[in-house]
């Protein structure tokens, strides 16, 4: 629940007027109505442009985007924490130096990951993190998507890469 209220938007009040058969009226109105503000983690990451199959023991890539949502830019570092039980390996560095990443419009950075998925299933993309190297704060992301993996071997070929 929010607790500070004046970060919440007001969006107007609701008033109720009526008459009855008898001539008499009445009129009820609320206070301001108030919306908390949507919650932005201070730095995202997030999968974008998976293929619409991943196949176990293919390896593919995937695009990646970090959006920087705090107040001025930060130097950023991505690891990827990603394990045999996340169903998904990282194929190639486990750790990118991003660089300097801006706010507004100049806040995201986008890359390429090449994954391996290594077990079939649905798996849910956890244990990614991003660290500030100026400041030395790491931001933990929840999962940063869900991954379906098909298993070649269980009815029919894998498609040719």
């Amino acid at each position: 629940m929010l607790r500070d209220m004046s970060l919440a938007a007001g969006v107007g009040t609701v008033q109720v007027q009526w008459r009855t058969a008898m001539g008499e009226s009445g009129t009820l109105a609320s206070k301001t109505i108030r919306i908390p503000p949507l919650h932005r983690p201070l730095v995202a990451v997030e999968l974008i442009d998976l293929p619409p199959e991943v196949h176990l023991g293919k390896a593919f890539s995937a695009r990646v985007r970090v959006t920087n949502n705090t107040q001025g830019p930060l130097q950023l570092q991505l690891h990827w924490g990603l394990g045999v039980e996340h169903g998904v390996l990282v194929n190639g560095p486990s750790v990118y130096a991003i660089g300097s990443v801006g706010t507004g419009k100049l806040g995201e950075w986008t890359g390429n990951v090449q994954l391996l998925p290594v077990a079939p299933g649905l798996f849910s993309l956890t244990g990614v993190k991003v660290t500030d190297l100026q400041n030395a704060k790491n931001f933990s992301q929840p999962s940063i998507g869900e991954l379906f993996v098909k298993d070649a071997g269980a009815g029919q070929p894998a498609p040719p890469t």
